[in-house]
């Protein structure tokens, strides 16, 4: 009897099991439609996760929520790539099927069906490539009640802007007007929320959207001409809009670059003209912030690798197999780009073609530091190449130094990364070496002193507290090391160090 009662619960189970897959499959009928079990196991997790995120929610403040949407995010984005490569062959064969059958907007439309169960959609994101996303209102539905204020409109501006496919094809998807009031929006966003800590993030889109707005894309330009002698002009539609926009949105910070593209667009280097001037006028801040959190990290390592390792021995540069060495010691190398001077006064940095150049690149777009992910440019005339070398090397938070090698055949420095070094080169800095650096660092650079200080102290694993305007820092043995501020304006300014 045993035996048979196995035998029936064991069919049962293989019956269900079969019908659940079944179900999966025929949840719409329709041939082309064809998730894999991968696929439909990615999609439970979708939907689990956010199950489990909103359960979360109910006992968090809304700064812990705020978190946790970011987490969330990061957490989708991972299994919307598992989703798509586990989804490879039927996304494949929505414009590339070998039979020759045509996705219909019948089959987009099922498929779609069993998608928004889960909160996802088929994305068609031009040039005959399909990926699957989350629904566009998804984060602002899910968070809304719990985040602070500028998460949630951040949220609810970000869901209304992603209902549309921006770009495609080499092109813009949405009309330059549309554009334009997008702009609007986030700089309203930003007047509303002056100290959001969404602001980097906001600040890079904006811009973003300004360079697009101004120079278009290879097929939805903003000037024409400019070939068999035919006149540069703007294009009737985007003088149209630049108008439209003036009018309607006055006191926007756009309105004088709009202004600065039309009195230059003739000019050869307005594609340049317009990017410097973008940074200059919008970006200088997040660059700021982001070389004050770092910098005190990279000048100790750096001090450290002066004194260790190069000021040792006789080193040499070995181009042929990127090795930076001396008789007893070799370190690998890697170029990441080269400060060229230019006549003026000017430094034009320009990229090298390296892996770990691209992933500073990447590191830099992830974190809303545009400065780092422009192909080259010309350097702010408050950075120098040091500096902007500093901030590349810095946002990584590898074991990594940096030296160079003088490029006078242009007048500049080409900069290289060393790895591989040993961990005294890390290692933090004694009371006497970290007030030299700040010191140093607050004389040369342009930074922001509080940043600075609170990111080099908790970097050196030095306990720290603040005592009205001044920090007192604790560097054992009853080394104390005494920091006054002023404030200026809204601003804490190194007043005085006091061993």
């Amino acid at each position: 009897m045993k035996k048979i009662g196995l035998i029936v619960l064991l069919t049962l189970s293989f019956l269900l099991l079969t019908s659940c897959n079944k179900g999966k499959n025929e949840e719409v009928k329709n041939e082309k439609i064809k998730f894999s079990e991968e696929s439909y196991s990615l999609f439970e997790k979708f939907a689990t996760d956010k199950k489990e995120t909103m359960e979360k929610l109910k006992s968090l403040n809304k700064e812990e929520a705020n978190n946790l949407y970011e987490e969330y995010q990061a957490q989708n984005n991972n299994t919307l790539y598992d989703i798509d490569e586990a989804s490879a062959s039927f996304l494949d064969s929505i414009y590339g099927d070998t039979n020759g059958e045509n996705f219909t907007d019948k089959d987009w439309a099922d498929a779609n069906k069993i998608l928004n169960k889960y909160d996802l959609e088929l994305w068609d994101i031009g040039e005959g490539m399909v990926t699957i996303r989350e629904l566009p209102h998804l984060y602002y539905d899910v968070f809304k009640d719990y985040v602070t204020d500028d998460y949630k409109e951040y949220l609810k501006i970000w869901a209304k802007d992603d209902e549309e496919l921006y770009q495609a094809d080499a092109g813009l998807s949405i009309s330059f007007e549309e554009l334009g009031d997008r702009i609007a929006r986030w700089e309203n966003f930003l007047n509303k929320y002056p100290n959001s800590t969404l602001k980097p993030k906001v600040t890079a889109l904006l811009n973003s959207y300004r360079e697009d707005y101004l120079l278009g894309m290879e097929n939805t330009p903003t000037l024409d001409g400019g070939y068999d002698n035919i006149p540069i002009t703007v294009d009737e539609e985007a003088k149209k809009e630049y108008d439209r926009f003036m009018k309607k949105y006055p006191n926007s910070p756009t309105v004088e670059l709009i202004k600065y593209f039309l009195e230059n667009y003739q000019n050869n280097d307005i594609y340049d003209l317009i990017r410097n001037k973008i940074l200059n006028e919008f970006e200088l801040d997040l660059t700021k912030e982001a070389l004050s959190e770092n910098l005190g990290r990279v000048l100790a390592i750096q001090d450290n690798f002066n004194e260790k390792i190069f000021t040792s021995a006789d080193w040499t540069v070995n181009l042929d197999d990127n090795t930076f060495s001396n008789a007893k010691e070799k370190y690998p190398i890697e170029f990441i780009g080269t400060a060229i001077l230019k006549e003026n006064g000017e430094t034009i940095w320009i990229w090298e073609d390296s892996s770990l150049a691209t992933e500073i690149q990447a590191t830099a777009g992830n974190n809303a530091i545009p400065i780092l992910t422009y192909n080259s440019f010309e350097l702010p005339k408050n950075m120098s190449a040091n500096a902007f070398v500093s901030l590349a090397c810095g946002i990584l938070h590898d074991k990594i130094a940096f030296s160079g090698i003088d490029y006078t055949e242009k007048g500049g420095m080409y900069y290289f990364v060393v790895s591989k070094l040993p961990e005294t080169v890390f290692s933090p800095v004694a009371i006497k070496k970290f007030a030299d650096i700040t010191e140093l660092a607050i004389k040369n650079y342009d930074i922001d002193h509080k940043i600075f200080v609170e990111n080099f102290l908790e970097w050196n694993k030095t306990k720290y507290e603040w005592q009205g305007d001044k920090i007192i820092a604790d560097f054992g043995n009853e080394d104390k090391l005494e920091i006054q501020f002023e404030k200026i304006e809204d601003k804490y300014r190194i007043k005085e160090i006091i061993l």
